[in-house]
């Protein structure tokens, strides 16, 4: 069962508000995810995600011993190139396309997952592919239904 589009209208209402920091609580899969809006950096906020009252970077690589199918669903996924476009065009350049690829793996990307999101509506847009997500309660101090 996944949030009704009102459900849905409540949240963004809670995390995007202007006043103060929002918090939402979720239920997916059986596990408790806690999003609220904060500082991730100096100046620079986000909605963050809490998995069972953490908020862990363990797992965030695809190689960690804590990387699970459950961390990727509620993450935001990020990936950056290993070479940029102009670099790649120097390179086929120089060695050839066949050689470029064989030597310098100029193809590869990097992928990773963040436990923040930097708008709402990335969250919203990743977490309604989900199924099993409930909505626990809105707000902080909200006792839990």
């Amino acid at each position: 069962m996944s949030l009704t589009k009102d459900q849905w209208n409540q949240v963004r209402a809670e995390l995007d508000r202007a006043l103060g920091w929002g918090e939402c609580v979720l239920m997916i899969d059986g596990v408790r995810i806690t999003l609220m809006r904060e500082f991730i950096s100096k100046n620079k906020v986000a909605i963050a995600v809490y998995r069972n009252g953490f908020f862990s970077l363990k797992g965030c690589w695809p190689r960690d011993a804590e990387h699970t199918p459950e961390l990727v669903s509620v993450y935001r996924r990020r990936s950056k190139a290993a070479y940029v476009g102009k670099k790649k065009a120097e390179l086929i350049k120089v060695f050839g396309k066949r050689e470029a690829r064989k030597v310098f793996d100029i193809d590869r990307v990097s992928v990773w997952y963040e436990p923040w999101f930097p708008t709402y509506g990335a969250l919203e847009r990743q977490y309604k592919k989900l199924e099993n997500v409930e909505l626990v309660s809105i707000g902080y101090g909200a006792k839990d239904e």
